[in-house]
C-alpha cells in the first residue's frame, strides 16, 4: 500500500471508528453498520494491518484504534 492509499485507509477507518465511539442512540443503524465494517476490516486485513491496530480491532478496543488512526494520520 502506498502512502496515499494508507492515508485514505486510515481516514476511512477513522470515520467508522467515530461512528462506533459515539452513543448508539444517536444512530443505531449507523452504529451497527460501523460494527459490521470493523469486524470485516479486522478479518479481511489481518495480515496487512499493523499488529497493534489489528489487536485493537479484534478485541473491540475502538477508542485505542481511534487513537492509533489519529497518530497515523498525524505523521
Amino acid at each position: 500500500m502506498n502512502s496515499q492509499e494508507s492515508e485514505d485507509f486510515y481516514k476511512k477507518l477513522y470515520e467508522i471508528l467515530l461512528n462506533v465511539t459515539r452513543s448508539p442512540e444517536e444512530d443505531m443503524q449507523g452504529y451497527l453498520a460501523a460494527l459490521k465494517s470493523l469486524d470485516s476490516i479486522a478479518s479481511e486485513q489481518k495480515g496487512h494491518l499493523p499488529g497493534d491496530l489489528h489487536h485493537y480491532l479484534e478485541r473491540r478496543s475502538y477508542v485505542k484504534a481511534l487513537h492509533f488512526c489519529e497518530n497515523a494520520l498525524a505523521q
